[in-house]
């Protein structure tokens, strides 16, 4: 049990949301167990009276917020990997429910600035805006949090920002570099296995705090993407390249 002071009582602890590979091997029963005892714990932090509510730091665990970063962490983009998550029963969709609201309260109702690191700040709103990105109430939540806290959440996109454009040249300029020097030109060959990230035109203009999120998480996940394909394109060059 969690204690928070300022808070009376004691808080039932909210478990990480398991990895795919460990709920794959879940029977049915112990996952229904495992959802109910979610349920239980994020319902009890969410009928918290306002003034006690505010007493929880996103930097403690007992806040829940190592459970729905792991939760969060769980969705992707594709609809087709086995490991992606998606609710489907009831239970798992009222679960689902109470991960956006404990956020939203988190967000909107906790001191600011909130005592959380940069990244880890980012990484939570953008996998929550995959996750929620048709939900209107989560994008309410984004914008109110991002005139809540501007400065904050604005220092925490540009830091991504800078670290999506300098993964990029590290990925592509190698291997630019190897079909320059190297005998033959492998360019259509090469360049079909860089997938280029999609850099927005949300950067400027009057883009919503979601869509912001959501993008850069789009272009990050791609740039690892890339990563990966573009080593073993470059290796394929050179070794190319060296028996020629």
């Amino acid at each position: 049990m969690d204690q928070v002071d300022g808070i009376p009582g004691l808080l039932p602890p909210l478990a990480p949301f398991p990895t795919a590979e460990t709920r794959q091997k879940l029977p049915p029963e112990e996952w229904q167990t495992c959802l109910d005892a979610w349920i239980f714990c994020a319902e009890f932090r969410l009928r918290l009276l306002p003034e006690h509510f505010h007493r929880f730091k996103l930097s403690h665990a007992s806040s829940g917020i190592s459970f729905l970063s792991s939760y969060f962490l769980s969705w992707s983009f594709s609809h087709d990997l086995s490991s992606d998550y998606r609710p489907r029963s009831v239970s798992e969709l009222k679960l689902h429910r109470y991960c956006l609201l404990l956020l939203r309260r988190l967000l909107l109702e906790t001191n600011t600035p909130h005592d959380y690191s940069n990244r880890d700040l980012f990484k939570l709103l953008a996998n929550a805006s995959v996750a929620l990105r048709t939900n209107p109430v989560w994008s309410d939540t984004l914008q109110q949090a991002w005139q809540r806290q501007e400065e904050q959440l604005s220092t925490a996109v540009e830091e991504i920002r800078s670290h999506v454009i300098k993964m990029t040249a590290v990925i592509v300029l190698p291997v630019c570099m190897i079909m320059i020097f190297s005998p033959r030109r492998h360019s259509s060959k090469a360049s079909s296995h860089l997938s280029r990230p999609p850099f927005p035109s949300v950067m400027t203009g009057t883009t919503s705090a979601s869509s912001l999120f959501l993008t850069l998480s789009c272009i990050l996940r791609s740039c690892v993407t890339s990563g990966a394909r573009s080593r073993s394109s470059s290796t394929s060059i050179t070794t190319t390249a060296t028996s020629e």
